[in-house]
């Protein structure tokens, strides 16, 4: 369930050509018709009979021996080669220089593309999905986050286990495409996630959480959440490390073991203080 789908108006393409700026004198081709100058009526002279139309057959001592010239066929004249007899050629156009547009336009400010207004120039709009939020109740809303919480991290111990057999047991065969469906997978499910909080924080009247944002600006239930989070990713994190240890400890894995969970350390020691500041802030109302 995407949270996003492609603009239905410019197809995701973001923009739309400008029609208040195309040159109407060329009709925004950039080029005009122009009169040939390698002829004036669409024939040139005859470069094989130089314009006499005949072709010399054999010299005699009377008189000499002509054929009519085939490629004029007698009338001393051809199609000029440069219009194709035509008259006239393709030139820039002069009103706009080639451009295909007017020099200047309060429209699209010459650019030639105004923005798709549906999607405000993004490309994407809202999903049908991510519409139907709205209108789930707030348990409903929990239970949706907590399932794909779940997926996420079910999907993240699939890549550790496929990480080990290749890595620590020798598997044959390519890891980066067996990795990069339970990566896309996740990526798409942390959007979702992220989708059902934004959300919960618009019931709650708080705007949506970015990066920077303090604890203390969250609501009550999205900060449950955080920390239901946190607390999620600590547990797999202590699992891997315990799968860790054993296959050093009690399969005989050879390498620093320490070096490869110095990594998981410091992501525990993170999210636990995290959980504190949630816990901190959660005491005080």
């Amino acid at each position: 369930m995407a949270r996003f789908d492609s603009c239905p108006d410019c197809k995701g393409k973001k923009q739309f050509e400008c029609t208040s700026c195309r040159c109407g004198r060329c009709n925004a081709s950039g080029v005009v018709a122009v009169r040939c100058s390698s002829c004036s009526d669409g024939a040139v002279q005859c470069s094989t009979c130089k314009g006499s139309g005949k072709i010399l057959v054999k010299k005699g001592f009377f008189s000499d021996t002509y054929r009519t010239c085939s490629r004029c066929n007698g009338t001393a004249r051809h199609a000029c080669n440069t219009c194709q007899g035509k008259r006239e050629v393709s030139g820039t156009c002069p009103s706009c220089n080639g451009s295909k547009r007017n020099t200047s336009c309060t429209n699209c400010g010459s650019t030639g593309k105004v923005s798709c207004s549906k999607c405000r120039g993004n490309g994407v709009v809202e999903s049908e999905w991510s519409r139907s939020l709205h209108t789930q109740s707030v348990e409903r809303l929990k239970l949706e986050h907590e399932k794909r919480s779940q997926k996420v991290i079910a999907m993240e111990r699939q890549i550790f286990d496929l990480q080990e057999e290749y890595w620590g047991r020798g598997r044959e065969g390519n890891i980066d495409g067996d990795l990069s469906y339970l990566r896309r997978n996740i990526s798409e499910m942390e959007g979702e996630v992220a989708a059902i909080e934004e959300e919960l924080d618009r019931r709650a009247g708080v705007g949506v959480a970015g990066a920077a944002q303090s604890f203390e600006s969250q609501s009550t239930e999205r900060l449950k959440l955080e920390h239901q989070k946190r607390q999620r990713a600590v547990l797999a994190l202590e699992k891997r490390m315990n799968d860790l240890q054993e296959m050093y400890w009690g399969e005989g894995r050879q390498g620093d073991i320490e070096n490869d969970l110095s990594s998981y350390r410091r992501e525990v020691r993170t999210f636990s203080d995290e959980m504190a500041a949630i816990e901190k802030v959660l005491d005080q109302r």
